[in-house]
C-alpha cells in the first residue's frame, strides 16, 4: 500500500487549500545548499494538497511492474521527472525536484519537495515519502535543473 495514504486528511479536497512562497535564498537555507537556479521564487501547496498532487501523479505514471522490456527506456529519471511535470502543467507548482545519488538500487532519481511542513524527498516509484536526509539509504548527490 502506497504510503502516502498514511498522509491524507479525510476531509481534503481536490482543490489547494493555501499557497505559499519562498525565495530562491530562501530554499537554499532551508537546504544548507545552492542548488541550480530555475526561479527567483517557489510556490508550494500545503501540506495536504501535495499528497493529493503525488497520489494523482503517480496515478497517472505507468506502474513501474507494468513495464516491459521493450519499455525499460521509461525508468527512474522518467518517473521523477513526471513528477515534476504534472505539478507544474496541472497545478503550476515549481518546488518540485528531480534528485539523483545513491540508493539500494545503485545510482538513482527520485524527487524532493518543498512543503508547509518541510522538505522532503519521494520514491515515485514505489509511493514512498520521508523527510529529506532521514532515510540513510538514499544520499542526493545532484539536484536536476
Amino acid at each position: 500500500m502506497c504510503k502516502l495514504l498514511g498522509l491524507l486528511n479525510s476531509n481534503m479536497g481536490a482543490e489547494i487549500k493555501a499557497w505559499h512562497v519562498k525565495s530562491y535564498n530562501e530554499i537554499c537555507a532551508m537546504l544548507n545548499l545552492v542548488i541550480p537556479r530555475r526561479d527567483d521564487w517557489y510556490w508550494y501547496p500545503d501540506t495536504d494538497s501535495w499528497v493529493n498532487i503525488v497520489l494523482e501523479a503517480i496515478d497517472t505514471a505507468p506502474s513501474y511492474k507494468s513495464i516491459t522490456n521493450k519499455q525499460r527506456g521509461y525508468d527512474c529519471d522518467k518517473f521523477a521527472r513526471h513528477l515534476c511535470d504534472y505539478a507544474a502543467t496541472k497545478y503550476m507548482i515549481n518546488s518540485c525536484f528531480e534528485v539523483w545519488g545513491d540508493s539500494p538500487q545503485g545510482y538513482h532519481a527520485w524527487n524532493m519537495i518543498i512543503t508547509s511542513n518541510g522538505i522532503f524527498e519521494i520514491e515515485p516509484q514505489n509511493c514512498s515519502i520521508w523527510e529529506l536526509g532521514k532515510n540513510k539509504s538514499y544520499i542526493i548527490r545532484e539536484i536536476a535543473k
